[in-house]
């Protein structure tokens, strides 16, 4: 049986991870990662967006906000959070829709 404290832990803890700032902490990666791939050539856009892409499929893969667990080689070294990478795949589709309609 679950205490009354454990269940209002386990509730303010849902409202907390559903508030504003998940849309905060998204579009903030989205700003970073448009003014960073803005400077990398096409080929490399291409690059990075397959292997985004794959890691984001991947069964294991959990679009977390701020704990930096993927690391894509064709960027650097540094790890990355789950919600970084699909703000970067939204990124680079765009620049590919972009590309395509050009």
């Amino acid at each position: 049986m679950t205490s009354l404290r454990e269940a209002l832990r386990q509730l303010l803890q849902r409202k907390v991870e559903s508030t504003v700032d998940n849309h905060d902490a998204e579009f903030s990666y989205a700003v970073h990662w448009a003014k960073l791939t803005r400077e990398w050539n096409a080929d490399r856009r291409i690059r990075v967006h397959a292997r985004v892409i794959e890691v984001i499929r991947r069964p294991d893969f959990i679009p977390n906000e701020f704990e930096r667990r993927y690391s894509i080689i064709e960027i650097d070294a540094n790890k990355y959070s789950g919600a970084s990478l699909v703000a970067l795949e939204k990124v680079l589709a765009s620049f590919a829709n972009k590309n395509q309609e050009e």
